[in-house]
């Protein structure tokens, strides 16, 4: 068959007796005035095309002379093949005998639309994707580290209005705070509007605000709040205490389930990693006692080395209020006492990393060789050894422990110094002092040794670069750093802001940059 131009519409009947049709549908009135049965109408298909009949054939061959007798050939063997049964219907089914490539339809292939090709999944999903990947789903064993315990309730976060909606506020903050994605931050401030006014209804509500699904809520503007960091510390430390109103209402009942042990281990994780940071959230010294004695003891070897942090901030806080009232030398035995006290938990603390049950857990990796110092602040790794750690968890623990011993160190030395001013000679002042710069020495150089676990790789985690990036701070603010130190560390951390988009980050190194020694009480400390 070959396209000829207008075919004919007609029914079946009508065009073998070649008799004009009125095309009346389902069947044509001839058909019905001659009571007789109307077979219908062609397909759309059929009806582009005409039977072959010679007259057909011969023009056809005329304008195609390198098919002639191709067609004709194929019309003998269809009619031998319709006349005897017996013959083989090969001509008449092969269908390379019966078309040429002039006679086979062609079809134009036009490009699809721009918005066809590039369907793109909605900015609330992909939001929720990249924040479950970076910060819930981690590679680690214990369930309980990080925010994996958020996970049974993220599978069913749309049967909570109040956690679904602090949900999706975090998770448009963590897609908002990668490099090149500003423009999502004013989407991810209209989220965290409606996620704050669906916690203020909730915790009005006696029952619902002891549910899970409410401390988790606060537990994810706690996190929106460090990954956006627009109001310096005031909006965390107002969710912070918000946690710990609630955790405290909730009774020893939230203790029953695994959800409620792990958001009770969480916020308390994270508010003694907030007042090693900054002694002004601290509300009193029983408060901060309460978060390191209270929950199920575990472990006993992490209940002690929680103690041990604990009773570090607290002696932290007393030095800091100690130093601001001008002290005078009638003071002297309160000096003292600080000093042998921190003296007592500063050999607690080394005795842990003797014989503590972790230890093993920590690898040297590699030792990096000097770096001159137009390049440390490039460097992948500050000069000596390098660890290497199974987890960021695992690297976080050791980050925090030695960050500790280094705070201990430096109120030695604060009292130590004060003791000398005050003109009191003691046989061993001096010596001692020596010692602790030793150690807030080794204390730096083994927490540098640590920082290139958390920023070596391609794509850091964003949340290991949260986890470190408060501690290299502190570092950063030591008086007894060195100046290669203290530019590797502005390196490190302008390295997490740039590749993980943490503005926290990057403020601390702005800070750290413009101040030669931040003060203690500066507003990011």
């Amino acid at each position: 068959m070959v396209n000829t131009g207008r075919p004919s519409p007609a029914c079946k009947a009508c065009r073998a007796k070649r008799l004009k049709c009125d095309q009346t549908k389902p069947a044509c009135n001839k058909c019905t005035r001659a009571k007789r049965e109307c077979p219908g109408y062609r397909e759309a298909f059929e009806v582009n095309f005409k039977d072959q009949t010679d007259l057909i054939i011969r023009k056809h061959e005329q304008s195609n002379p390198i098919t002639k007798g191709s067609i004709h050939k194929s019309r003998r063997g269809h009619t031998r093949s319709s006349s005897s049964s017996s013959e083989e219907p090969v001509a008449s089914t092969n269908s390379a005998d019966c078309m040429t490539y002039k006679s086979i339809p062609t079809y134009t292939w036009y490009p699809c639309p721009g918005s066809l090709l590039h369907l793109e999944t909605p900015v609330a999903d992909q939001a929720s994707c990249y924040f479950i990947a970076n910060y819930i789903s981690l590679k680690t064993h214990a369930p309980t580290c990080g925010l994996q315990f958020v996970w049974p309730l993220v599978k069913v976060a749309e049967q909570n209005e109040t956690f679904n909606c602090a949900f999706e506020a975090v998770s448009m903050a963590s897609i908002a705070s990668r490099p090149n994605s500003g423009a999502l931050v004013p989407l991810a401030r209209v989220y965290y509007d409606k996620a704050l006014r669906q916690i203020a209804r909730t915790i009005q509500d006696k029952d619902k605000s002891t549910e899970d699904q409410s401390l988790a809520a606060i537990i994810m503007l706690i996190i929106y709040e460090v990954l956006m960091w627009e109001d310096a510390r005031n909006s965390l430390n107002f969710h912070l205490q918000g946690a710990q109103a609630m955790i405290k209402i909730r009774g020893p009942e939230q203790k029953n389930s695994k959800l409620g042990q792990a958001m009770f281990g969480f916020i308390r994780g994270f508010i003694i990693h907030q007042y090693a940071h900054s002694p002004k959230v601290a509300n009193g010294f029983e408060d901060m006692l309460w978060w390191a004695l209270e929950g199920p003891v575990d472990d006993e070897s992490k209940q002690a080395l929680r103690r041990l942090n604990v009773e570090t901030i607290i002696l932290r806080k007393q030095v800091i209020d100690f130093m601001k009232n001008n002290p005078v030398r009638s003071e002297f035995p309160v000096a003292l006492r600080i000093y042998r006290k921190a003296k007592s938990i500063d050999a607690e603390v080394a005795r842990w990393f003797v014989d503590g049950p972790h230890l093993d857990m920590r690898r040297v990796q590699y030792w990096q060789d000097d770096v001159s110092e137009e390049t440390i602040y490039r460097a992948t790794a500050f000069p000596g050894k390098v660890y290497d750690f199974d987890n960021i968890f695992i690297g976080a623990k050791f980050l925090s422990l030695h960050l500790h011993r280094l705070v201990l160190a430096e109120i030695l030395l604060q009292i130590s110094s004060w003791i000398e001013s005050c003109g009191v000679c003691l046989s061993s002042t001096c010596t001692e002092r020596q010692e602790a710069i030793a150690i807030a020495q080794n204390e730096i150089s083994e927490i540098l040794a640590i920082v290139p676990f958390y920023t070596n790789t391609q794509s850091p985690s964003p949340f290991g670069g949260m986890q470190c990036s408060f501690p290299l701070f502190v570092v950063g603010s030591s008086t007894v750093i060195t100046k290669n130190q203290k530019a590797f560390i502005i390196g490190k951390l302008s390295h997490l802001s740039h590749t993980t988009g943490l503005k926290v980050a990057g403020k601390f190194a702005e800070v750290l940059r413009d101040h030669a020694s931040p003060p203690r009480d500066h507003p990011l400390c």
